[in-house]
């Protein structure tokens, strides 16, 4: 609630004043006729005003829940979560599953926060993701390297063990 809500409040009817009732309520609003005054009176019964209670067969309305009414405090901005690789980065995987895929994903998930955050205005959260982005590239590509490497390694010591007199099958 608004600390400034709250002081004009509590200058308006008084320091000792802990509630409202519904006339009180209704001069608050600028709401005076005697209809208005019956719609307000209901919507304190119904749950309208939360913290409305009965006391002493009146019904009246906590000061502070009624500045909080009036100037709602404001909610704090989500942070977003940084993305989790999931699954084998490398390896033997299962029958549909490429190593390549958890990565994939969560680039494309780091990419998408990371413009959520530029665009929040969280820089350092952004450039955080971004660095994770550059080094998943980089996994990534000394990964397929890697394969590559192994690849041709595997296609050297077949050709060394093959016999001389025999065409090559490439």
């Amino acid at each position: 609630m608004s600390e400034r809500t709250l002081k004009h409040l509590r200058e308006v009817f008084g320091r000792e004043v802990w509630a409202l009732d519904v006339d009180q309520v209704a001069m608050v609003l600028g709401r005076t006729s005697r209809g208005a005054k019956q719609k307000i009176r209901d919507q304190m019964k119904h749950g309208g005003f939360p913290g409305a209670t009965k006391r002493g067969g009146r019904l009246v309305l906590p000061v502070e829940d009624f500045a909080e009414i009036l100037e709602p405090t404001p909610k704090a901005p989500h942070a977003p979560s940084i993305p989790v690789v999931s699954g084998q980065a490398s390896g033997r995987t299962g029958r549909r599953r490429a190593a390549h895929g958890p990565r994939l994903t969560f680039m494309r998930q780091a990419m998408f926060w990371e413009q959520v955050c530029e665009a929040m205005g969280w820089d350092e959260e952004a450039g955080l993701l971004d660095r994770l982005i550059q080094d998943a590239r980089m996994e990534g590509e000394r990964l397929a390297n890697e394969a590559v490497r192994d690849r041709l390694m595997t296609l050297v010591r077949e050709a060394t063990l093959r016999e001389p007199d025999k065409p090559n099958p490439i």
